[in-house]
């Protein structure tokens, strides 16, 4: 019975944590939406500020670097406001990544 009752509270204790994460992910892909614009400004600051100081070295890497955290964070802010306007929300994405 012992083993049961375990089992029983690590279930709760896996869905609060699984509900908490969810509300968490729904709040930063809401507030990237917010700030998709602020968000890609700076990374092109931040890459230009690199690229200067690496003396133009790594110009293509840091170019294809923020290439993709711009594509990541145009996707994330998609997904924000898609939940933001209530018409889905968290489960609309196609990612397969749950």
């Amino acid at each position: 019975m012992a083993d049961e009752d375990l089992r029983k509270q690590g279930r709760q204790v896996a869905d609060a944590v699984a509900g908490g994460l969810g509300e968490l992910r729904d709040g930063i892909t809401e507030r990237t939406a917010k700030h998709e614009d602020a968000i890609k400004d700076r990374l092109g600051k931040l890459t230009g500020f690199l690229d200067g100081q690496t003396g133009g070295r790594y110009r293509d890497k840091l170019d294809r670097a923020r290439q993709r955290l711009s594509d990541g964070v145009g996707k994330v802010a998609e997904r924000g406001r898609t939940t933001g306007d209530g018409s889905g929300g968290s489960g609309s994405g196609t990612s397969g990544t749950g």
